[in-house]
């Protein structure tokens, strides 16, 4: 079942994150981890409107985009973020990503 917006409003983009950066422990404990180097990688689901044409990214493309960018929600239970088109930093190919 894919989970899908009625309609994405704007240049907004939602994100499937490849990991979460918190890690919960038994017990329900959030963990931060240190996320001062940390980028984040995730699949785009959906495409809003207005997302200029000049940005060649698509539905199913990886991207890469900061920690602290979007906005963190659920939909049917699992974790996504909403992104605007300039908070997208890289389209991404299948390799790992490291920040030195």
């Amino acid at each position: 079942m894919s989970t899908k917006v009625k309609h994405l409003l704007g240049d907004r983009i939602l994100v499937k994150p490849d990991k979460m950066p918190d890690e919960i422990e038994v017990g329900g404990i959030i963990r931060m981890t240190d996320s001062t180097k940390e980028v984040t990688t995730g699949r785009v689901v959906q495409i809003g409107s207005d997302v200029p044409t000049t940005m060649p990214i698509q539905v199913g493309d990886r991207v890469l985009h900061s920690p602290y960018s979007g906005f963190a929600v659920t939909l049917g239970g699992a974790p996504y973020k909403l992104l605007t088109s300039f908070e997208v930093l890289a389209i991404l190919g299948e390799e790992e990503v490291s920040v030195e």
